[in-house]
């Protein structure tokens, strides 16, 4: 009053609230107390303080431009500006999968085609979701992973019904077995023996993806289970 300015305070009021730095998403209190000023009676106004949900974007610098031969597999790398784990979907499930074990995401090609790989954030309590970021894959067959590129590598019967053979001049150091899906069904050591018997009893009838890692290189075929 009368152009009194705050010097009129002999002790100023002090103002807290409950929330911090850290505080997650929500409402908090704002509370004063302690001001005197000469000549005044000091009522307090309480206020609220809203912290509300932090924005977030994904970077996704990988170069995946090139075409891609089926078997070939490739560690997606996008990146939230949260640091929360970034998640991975595909167009066509028939063409490229992703394997993803927490922050660790995988890309298997199976067929020929284009597919459409979308990295998302949704977000969480206190952060809203990211805005998608997509990137497509052209994936092409090559006769770098034909069994007949590998010298020595034989693979039979297939189609089969209860077992197949694998023979490798070299050794068999790996064999694995993935559904269509990329699904990994069998992961077995060779030994870097020159035989490996693969046991299909127990799976349902269908075509499955075996991958077998030789001294020579890496073949991935396509079997039948009967």
């Amino acid at each position: 009053m009368n152009d009194d300015t705050a010097p009129v305070f002999t002790t100023n009021p002090k103002v807290s609230t409950s929330a911090t730095t850290t505080s997650d998403v929500g409402t908090y209190p704002i509370t004063l107390e302690g001001g005197e000023a000469t000549n005044y009676i000091v009522n307090y106004e309480p206020g609220t303080l809203t912290v509300e949900k932090a924005p977030q974007s994904i970077t996704w610098s990988q170069n995946l431009s090139k075409e891609f031969v089926i078997g070939e597999e490739v560690t997606l790398s996008a990146r939230a500006s949260s640091g929360l784990t970034v998640s991975y979907t595909t167009s066509d499930e028939t063409i490229a999968v992703v394997e993803q074990n927490g922050s660790r995401a995988r890309l298997r090609c199976l067929e020929e085609g284009e597919v459409v790989i979308t990295a998302t954030q949704e977000g969480d309590r206190n952060r809203l979701a990211a805005t998608p970021v997509s990137k497509t894959i052209r994936v092409k067959a090559s006769t770098g992973f034909s069994s007949t590129s590998i010298e020595g590598l034989a693979i039979y019967p297939n189609p089969a019904t209860t077992h197949m053979n694998i023979q490798a001049e070299g050794g068999i150091k790996r064999v694995l077995l993935h559904s269509l899906a990329g699904t990994l069904l069998m992961d077995e050591d060779g030994h870097d023996e020159a035989t490996h018997r693969l046991d299909l009893t127990r799976l349902p009838q269908g075509t499955y993806l075996l991958t077998v890692e030789t001294s020579a290189g890496v073949c991935t075929e396509r079997i039948v289970k009967e």
